[in-house]
């Protein structure tokens, strides 16, 4: 049976048309499906900056610092792990906070402050906080926090020390009475 050349193109014709016709309606609904997403997203984000401002700005600034040390710890150590805990086991979740905490205490970092600010990351991200309350996380942090006499021995270190009457009298004899401007100018450093 021979059909004519003109019987092809039509058939060609119409599978073109209807492959044209399921993509148009592929990128209706794709694009229908972003529409209705798109105020999700406003509103998402709008109220991820309320959240942020629940702090003051310093605090932010602070707690920005903190983030990028978070980031940058999950990509490097962690890299399979979602850095805002989505779809991670609880195990894993302990396991990646710990390690979190240990690192940031090996670099003489403020383990409450540290924590605080993660655990502000997360609300502002709407991520769920039940982790922060979880005993074995806030068990690590008593472990990894300073002893007492180590925190009054670091105060103790940056503290002046005493300038006694005897002192003040040695060196005004010394330095205000007989020096030049530069050594007087010593002199009411050292006793100020």
């Amino acid at each position: 049976m021979n059909l004519p050349f003109s019987y092809f193109l039509a058939r060609q014709a119409y599978y073109v048309f209807l492959i044209l016709f399921m993509l148009s309606y592929h990128i209706a609904r794709v694009t229908e499906s972003i529409t209705l997403l798109h105020p999700f997203i406003t509103v998402e984000s709008e109220a991820m900056d309320v959240l942020n401002r629940a702090v003051t700005l310093s605090t932010q600034k602070c707690f920005s610092r903190v983030e990028g040390q978070w980031l940058g710890f999950i990509s490097s150590r962690f890299s399979a792990v979602d850095p805002w805990f989505n779809d991670v086991s609880q195990r894993c979740k302990r396991v990646v906070l710990i390690t979190f905490m240990k690192y940031m205490s090996s670099c003489n970092h403020s383990i409450s402050t540290v924590m605080g600010g993660l655990r502000h990351l997360f609300r502002v991200r709407l991520a769920d906080l039940s982790i922060f309350e979880d005993g074995v996380i806030r068990g690590a942090r008593k472990a990894l926090k300073p002893r007492g006499r180590e925190v009054s021995i670091r105060i103790e270190q940056r503290m002046r020390a005493p300038f006694t009457l005897e002192m003040l009298k040695w060196a005004r004899s010394q330095y205000w009475l007989s020096g030049s401007l530069e050594i007087q100018m010593t002199y009411l450093g050292a006793s100020l």
